[in-house]
């Protein structure tokens, strides 16, 4: 068993916007998934939310796929050695999220969505019939300016909508 506290202990000092408050939801949801769960992230910049969900991944056994076009190329050195200092598995799609989505085809337990939010849209049109009846959607960057993010996930039909927690919003797919 992980704790909460400790996990952040380590994703707290990487570089990122993810706050306290996100990361402890993003963490709670992933440790209702079942072992051997399949977790993907769009953006992960140097991997702050990436290693909450990263060392839950190692507990339970899950897998743990991150898409990111690294318009900032810092971030990509970075994250590659955040997640491997703190022994995360791993695999990387280094392209934009509308070109990995046809070369991923495992069904996902839990997403979170975190990309360019100009690309809400299609982010959602093409990963989220990847989500398994019951999985877990997670929106970065909910409210905070950011219409479009917004009006894109109040628009989602057949999810639940389970609750905002600071700036992350989380549906479940009925």
């Amino acid at each position: 068993m992980i704790a909460f506290d400790e996990v952040w202990q380590h994703s707290s000092e990487i570089t990122g916007y993810f706050q306290k408050r996100c990361a402890r939801e993003l963490f709670r949801y992933a440790m209702l998934c079942e072992p051997e769960s399949e977790f993907v992230e769009i953006g992960s910049y140097c991997g702050k939310s990436a290693s909450v969900l990263g060392q839950v991944a190692m507990v339970h056994n899950c897998r743990l796929t991150l898409v990111d076009s690294f318009r900032f190329p810092l971030g990509k050195y970075e994250l590659i050695n955040n997640l491997h200092e703190l022994g995360i598995a791993f695999e990387l799609m280094a392209m934009p999220a509308i070109r990995a989505a046809p070369l991923f085809t495992r069904p996902i337990d839990l997403i979170h969505i975190d990309g360019g939010h100009d690309l809400i849209q299609e982010d959602c049109k093409l990963w989220l019939p990847k989500l398994k009846r019951g999985g877990m959607a997670m929106f970065h960057d909910w409210g905070q300016g950011h219409q479009l993010i917004m009006q894109t996930v109040n628009a989602l039909d057949g999810y639940e909508d389970l609750g905002t927690f600071a700036s992350l919003a989380v549906r479940r797919k009925l």
